[in-house]
């Protein structure tokens, strides 16, 4: 069986990162390759949080031991997240253009994580630019939440004509898929997911759900279960109802125990199976 390479953090507490994504993606049947960017104890929202991030060199060692020994050959994806530094970026961007040579249908799916709506960018501005100058570049499947997306395509995102305009500008620099995570959609009480392959867009819109402290890691979930379901199906827009699906009854059984983490454990069967409530609107 294939496996999927997951770079990106990991904390010895709670969901996000890897520990989100490497659940997710081995709940549904896909093994993965964890490497983790950073560990800490827990995610930074909470206070005395300690940890390190690792060194680029640290990362490259990894795996280059991991080609070395042809266990990167397994994989058919790379899936980045937070990367910590760009040094790491860089060292991850080597790997995949050699993955990608060894294997034409390799893919990379970027997270680009940096930023978000109030707050804006929350990563060193050297981090940011590694994604705008070289990650776009060579991702394949790009997965930025509303902020991120702004950002990258320098379009403010305000209306359907205006993501149209935005996806087309990262299409443009090489991405293949993308896929705009919190997208802002005419009605505050809902909140969506604009997808485009080039040819065609799409929407998928989910009730908004609101929390007393909102749990962190949504985002590493839907990149997780978005690559993960479209490796296994090949179909691009069921892969996003079989993610934003099963992302809103998580975020749903959260909310229902009050609780500050995700609910991954106890929502495992909600992975697999989701119940499909919300689809697919093709424009």
């Amino acid at each position: 069986m294939k496996h999927i390479i997951s770079i990106q953090s990991s904390v010895a507490y709670g969901y996000v990162g890897n520990r989100t994504a490497v659940f997710a993606l081995e709940t549904i049947g896909i093994p993965v390759i964890q490497i983790n960017t950073v560990q800490f104890s827990t995610h930074t929202g909470y206070s005395g949080y300690a940890g390190e991030i690792f060194s680029a060199s640290h990362i490259n060692s990894l795996l280059t031991s991991l080609e070395n020994s042809g266990l990167t050959g397994k994989s058919q994806a790379l899936l980045s997240g937070y990367i910590g530094n760009r040094e790491t970026g860089e060292t991850i961007l080597e790997h995949v253009k050699r993955l990608k040579a060894s294997n034409p249908n390799f893919i990379y799916c970027c997270d680009p994580v940096m930023g978000d709506t109030p707050h804006g960018l929350y990563v060193k501005q050297e981090i940011a630019d590694f994604f705008l100058h070289n990650a776009l570049f060579e991702a394949d499947i790009l997965i930025p939440n509303h902020f991120e997306a702004c950002y990258l395509s320098g379009i403010a995102i305000e209306s359907e004509k205006s993501a149209r305009r935005a996806v087309e500008s990262l299409h443009a620099k090489g991405c293949k898929i993308v896929l705009i995570t919190s997208y802002k959609t005419a009605s505050d009480k809902t909140i969506g997911f604009f997808l485009s392959t080039g040819n065609k867009c799409a929407i998928l819109e989910t009730p908004r759900l609101y929390f007393a402290n909102t749990p962190k890691g949504t985002g590493d979930l839907v990149s997780s279960l978005f690559l993960g379901n479209y490796l296994l199906n090949n179909d691009i827009e069921y892969s996003l109802e079989l993610t934003a699906n099963a992302v809103y009854e998580i975020l749903l059984l959260t909310q229902s125990q009050h609780d500050t983490e995700l609910s991954l454990v106890q929502g495992r069967d909600m992975l697999i199976n989701p119940t499909i409530q919300f689809a697919v609107r093709t424009l």
